[in-house]
């Protein structure tokens, strides 16, 4: 073969004389150096990221982006949040249910115009309210569950309080206009007039309301005349107050105070007349002051005495006025008229000694006449024995 191939022999020769080929040994090892530094510097990223993971991973959210979601798999709840999940519903199931009874609550009392009639306590009850609606967004099932049932409760404890709202706003508005109050009064009967708007009384308190302040100069004028003396003039003041207002009870009461006082003052003046006319025997003036006292209708006892009195007198003045009649009838001879005045005397004075005898007196004269008449007017009765001695007989009397 090397007597064929001369230079191939040579090739082969110089190749073996001459010393090895190193550069290629050499980038080789050089090569595998620098991967080797590669997988270290990689592996020492690796590290230091899984370190800034771990260390930033619990300061985010919860929940994965959205756009990465539906790449992770779905997660597997623990034993723990499988217990507390069934829990967690009925909480909020609670708290639900206890929203909805206060919303209705809220309905019913505002359809009642609760806001104008309740409005500051209705005002603690709508933030109570807003307090639960915040505890509700946060999920703090149990605390807003609790605060609206507080809401609820305070709510129905002010409608059912409602009635007796009312009423103590209308004795605390008649108050306020006992104090000349009106502004007050104006406000308290509204706040009644907004719970019950058919009421009549919260009706009239509001008019009274309006006029409560000219009510009350008219009254501290008839209280300075009262003072003073001028008691018609009070009353009129007061006649003039309760024209404005007729339930105004001070106005009420003063004036039946001072009227009394006046019907006492003219009590005490016509009986003071009606005693003077029956000592001067002025029985006109008498019955009328005596009328005057029945008319003021008090003191009663005090009347029947002055009637009796009255009456006596009356009775004194009525027989001497008849018995003078009959004197004067007696000494004209005029018995018949004589008989008559004394028995309409009698009839008011049974016991009146003159008038019986002098009706006694008078029937005799009176028969007498007619017997005389009769003899006179028929003279020849005379002829008879019997009628002439009767005759004379008859003037003997006489």
């Amino acid at each position: 073969m090397t007597g064929s191939d001369p230079q191939g022999q040579r090739r082969d020769i110089k190749g073996q004389l001459s010393p090895p080929d190193t550069a290629a040994e050499t980038r080789a090892a050089s090569q595998k150096r620098y991967g080797l530094l590669l997988t270290v510097a990689g592996f020492l990223i690796l590290v230091i990221g899984s370190a800034a993971v771990l260390f930033l991973l619990p300061t985010q959210q919860s929940d994965p982006p959205e756009t990465f979601r539906s790449a992770l798999p779905p997660a597997v709840p623990s034993a723990e949040q499988q217990a507390a999940a069934p829990a967690e519903n009925h909480e909020r199931t609670e708290t639900i249910k206890a929203q909805e009874e206060i919303l209705s609550l809220k309905i019913k009392a505002e359809s009642e115009a609760i806001t104008r009639w309740a409005e500051t306590d209705y005002q603690a009850i709508r933030t109570t309210i807003t307090r639960a609606n915040e505890a509700l967004a946060e999920e703090k099932y149990p605390q807003a569950t609790e605060l609206y049932q507080q809401a609820a409760g305070d709510l129905q404890l002010l409608l059912d309080a409602k009635q007796e709202m009312y009423q103590a706003a209308i004795e605390n508005g008649l108050q306020a206009l006992s104090e000349a109050n009106g502004q007050e009064a104006k406000r308290l009967f509204e706040q009644a007039l907004a719970i019950d708007p058919l009421s009549t009384e919260a009706q009239v308190g509001i008019k009274r309301a309006a006029s409560i302040t000219a009510v009350a100069g008219l009254y501290q004028e008839a209280q300075a005349l009262e003072k003073t003396g001028n008691l018609t003039e009070a009353a009129a003041k007061l006649e003039d107050l309760l024209a404005l207002d007729k339930r105004y009870k001070p106005a009420a009461v003063a004036l039946e105070r001072i009227e009394a006082e006046i019907h006492k003052q003219s009590f005490q003046t016509e009986m003071n007349s009606l005693l003077k006319a029956i000592e001067n025997k002025d029985l006109a003036t008498a019955r009328r002051s005596f009328a005057s006292l029945k008319n003021l209708g008090i003191n009663q006892d005090q009347i029947d005495q002055a009637g009796k009195l009255l009456a006596e007198e009356e009775e004194s003045v009525f027989i001497a006025t008849h018995r003078q009649i009959a004197d004067n009838q007696r000494e004209a001879e005029q018995w018949q008229q004589a008989l008559v005045t004394y028995t309409t005397i009698l009839a008011v004075a049974p016991d009146a000694l003159f008038a019986v005898n002098g009706r006694t007196e008078a029937t005799k004269r009176s028969e007498l006449d007619s017997a005389l008449s009769d003899a006179i007017s028929s003279p020849h009765r005379l002829q008879d024995e019997k009628q002439r001695t009767a005759a004379a007989q008859l003037l003997a009397y006489a």
